[in-house]
């Protein structure tokens, strides 16, 4: 299995990026699919409903199998025969994806690169670091901080922070997931990250019931 994602800068904001497009290799494995790869891709404006060969599931009790649970919005790629499920979800232009997969898969794949996102994270060169954002922005602007920004040294948020912490608390979105709904609002202006944020909450908790504990 091979995730490949592609981040760019969101339209008219240079301090936030979200994936724009998605792209899923499932390996070939002539006992449980087909000998060839299934690819499935998704860019923005465009979540389809097959693979990229037009089939939504391959081989035997459909092992490999796609499902479009919310046609343009949501589907999920079930790998039954290593227990692993990638879901997708399209939310304005922009993806969110979460996966499951036993440990001991991610863990055999930590010595390659098709799974890196999994095993490591972001590459360190995109990751955006928001906790510095927020704290530069934790307090009321100062006169030079409205100077600044008027003198365009300084971007100004989308939105104030009291506003975007009061809409992500009423998501009741915690931790992280809290974090980067407020960093998007205030960076973007965009709903869209809340409903992203709520989302990404969800198929986490779906996913993985025990990170609720």
């Amino acid at each position: 299995l091979t995730v490949q994602v592609t981040n760019d800068a969101v339209q008219g904001n240079t301090d936030a990026t979200a994936t724009s497009k998605l792209t899923v290799i499932v390996k070939g494995n002539p006992e449980c699919t087909s000998t060839d790869f299934q690819t499935y891709q998704a860019q923005t404006n465009s979540l389809p409903g097959t693979f990229d060969d037009g089939r939504v599931s391959v081989g035997p009790y459909d092992s490999l199998e796609l499902v479009e649970v919310d046609p343009g919005r949501h589907v999920e790629i079930h790998i039954r025969y290593i227990n692993t499920v990638v879901v997708v979800r399209q939310i304005g232009r922009y993806f969110t994806f979460s996966i499951r997969m036993p440990e001991e898969l991610v863990n055999d794949s930590s010595s390659n690169q098709d799974l890196q996102l999994c095993v490591r994270g972001c590459p360190q060169s995109e990751i955006i670091n928001y906790q510095e954002y927020l704290a530069l922005r934790k307090y009321v602007p100062s006169a030079q901080d409205v100077s600044n920004v008027q003198t365009g040294t300084e971007p100004a948020p989308a939105v104030t922070r009291s506003h975007a912490e009061k809409v992500c608390r009423d998501a009741k979105l915690t931790d992280f997931y809290f974090d980067s709904c407020v960093f998007d609002l205030m960076a973007t202006g965009n709903q869209n990250f809340t409903l992203s944020a709520i989302s990404s909450l969800m198929d986490v908790l779906k996913l993985h019931p025990s990170a609720a504990r």
